[in-house]
């Protein structure tokens, strides 16, 4: 961080003194970016967005024949496969507790709001209540919410989020977006066999207040088709605070004290005297949606890929149903990714020296999960060891003021130093991201990569620039052909370096790295770098 800044102030009072003594800065744009080219995506994809955003509707149907004609345009090879999913939208459903308290039914929307991912019309369940705290276990980081305790069979209440002390994540940066994520949660109970999660509203961990989150509609996707069988619990869901505190003190344990306990690795679950019984009635539906995937082959050098990734609409509203991918404003945010990365490919399909290939990825059914993401990677067009890097276009500046690009969330450093030294070179900063309540939809994906052992970045200069009430013509493209030009850079370092640095994930994910530890990167297997 201390380099890159010096980097940049250097960079910068070179260009300053250079001014003052007349001579002009001579910098030469390579590559040619035409921002009209630019300009006539978003118009494109706006008028998509316009017939809907929903993953097999009729906004994506034009949006990936758009896509599509563009990059066959260049030349490249392209393919769209179809990600299968499921609709799920509750139609009634039922909480109700026995044992310490007497016999209740908690209400639905004002005590708790719960779904299913079960692709079944009828799913019902019951358990004994246990708190797991935070419900995370990284045993490397010495951090385990489920020791001493087996919970085949029960019903868990958990927190939202990851241990704090005061502003300092204690499991890291990419902790908190990787176990303090309701899917982590929701998954790591599931592997342990839950019968269902309750995650306890805190208004300091969650994105939206808990009258946002009752007033959501429901509106599950998952992936695969109606009538799959999936590994999911037969629920998932929230609990008001006040409700869960109602619990705890039924049962006479201190609620307060336990919630200070949770952020403490000392923390013991504790099984509480209550039992469960849920009931959720659901309407299933299909949805066939795609993903757009398209290749630029190598020119003289190893058959490896760089991946650029994006979709194609704009970030949607999010709902409750634990995805933790929310943007309620949908002014408060720039225009998607995509229009950047296919003039990125242009620029780089007309590349003619030794370069390794890259490979361009716009995804679908982000919102509801990574869904489309997640499928390809899945089914990937290349594995993950001749993937070299993965690089995610989040959106861009059509205000022309912004010098700022947002690193999103935690970036391989070997990928974040490069961003910053080709930023300091069009005297823009490379930073964090500060725009949590927009720009943290994309952290979760960070994860998906990691996990695949993906050298990632997500990169935005886009903040709260209330873009969708700008004409496209009114659009100031100056910083889309910076960022143009700096993905076009970053892209081709990577795929012509011949020293690439070995995988090295964090220590935090290693308890999720298939393989286990870094020595056992297959890339090192392999001999590549």
């Amino acid at each position: 961080m201390i380099r890159s800044a010096a980097i940049a102030t250097a960079a910068l009072g070179a260009a300053l003194l250079l001014s003052s003594c007349s001579q002009p800065v001579v910098t030469t744009p390579s590559p040619q970016v035409d921002p009209e080219q630019i300009r006539a995506h978003v118009a494109a994809y706006r008028k998509a967005q316009g017939s809907g955003l929903q993953p097999g509707g009729a906004g994506e149907d034009q949006s990936v024949a758009y896509t599509k004609r563009v990059l066959e345009g260049m030349g490249l090879t392209v393919q769209t496969p179809r990600v299968p999913l499921t609709r799920i939208q509750p139609i009634r459903t039922s909480v109700s507790l026995t044992g310490a308290g007497g016999a209740r039914t908690l209400g639905e929307g004002t005590d708790v709001v719960t779904w299913t991912r079960r692709h079944e019309a009828a799913t019902s369940t019951e358990g004994d209540l246990v708190f797991v705290g935070y419900g995370i276990s990284t045993p490397r980081q010495g951090w385990d919410d489920y020791k001493g305790v087996d919970v085949r069979g029960k019903i868990l209440l958990m927190l939202l989020g990851d241990p704090h002390v005061g502003e300092r994540h204690l499991l890291g940066a990419i902790g908190g977006d990787l176990y303090g994520r309701s899917r982590y949660k929701f998954e790591e109970a599931e592997r342990r066999g839950a019968r269902g999660v309750l995650l306890v509203h805190l208004d300091a961990q969650a994105d939206e207040p808990w009258q946002q989150v009752r007033q959501d509609p429901i509106n599950i996707l998952d992936d695969g088709e109606p009538g799959k069988a999936t590994p999911h619990m037969p629920f998932e869901g929230w609990i008001s605070l006040e409700a869960a505190g109602k619990i705890f003190g039924d049962a006479s344990i201190d609620f307060v004290e336990q919630l200070t306990k949770a952020e403490e690795p000392n923390f013991q679950p504790i099984a509480l005297p209550v039992r469960a019984s849920v009931q959720v009635q659901s309407a299933i539906t299909g949805v066939t949606s795609t993903n757009v995937v398209a290749t630029l082959p190598p020119v003289n050098a190893p058959a490896e890929y760089v991946l650029f990734s994006t979709q194609w609409n704009d970030l949607p509203v999010g709902g409750a149903a634990g995805a933790d991918l929310t943007d309620r404003d949908p002014g408060n945010q720039a225009p998607a990714g995509v229009s950047v990365a296919l003039e990125v490919a242009r620029a780089l399909s007309q590349v003619r020296t030794p370069h390794r290939g890259f490979v361009f990825v716009v995804v679908t059914a982000e919102a509801q999960g990574l869904l489309g993401l997640d499928s390809y990677l899945d089914h990937p067009l290349y594995s993950e060891v001749a993937t070299r890097a993965a690089i995610h276009v989040a959106g861009f500046n059509v205000h022309g003021a912004d010098t700022r690009v947002a690193v999103i969330g935690a970036a391989y450093e070997a990928l974040k130093g490069m961003v910053r030294e080709r930023a300091s070179e069009q005297f823009r900063i490379a930073e964090g991201d500060n725009d949590l309540e927009r720009l943290h939809f994309f952290r979760p994906a960070k994860v998906s990569y990691t996990l695949k052992q993906i050298p990632s970045i997500f990169l935005s200069s886009g903040g709260a620039l209330d873009s969708a009430a700008i004409p496209v013509d009114k659009m100031d493209m100056t910083v889309a052909v910076l960022d143009t030009r700096l993905l076009f850079r970053v892209g081709m370092q990577v795929a012509t370096a011949d020293n690439w640095p070995g995988w090295e994930p964090s220590r935090t994910i290693l308890d999720f790295v298939p393989g286990g530890p870094a020595a056992d990167d297959p890339r090192r297997s392999k001999g590549i770098r």
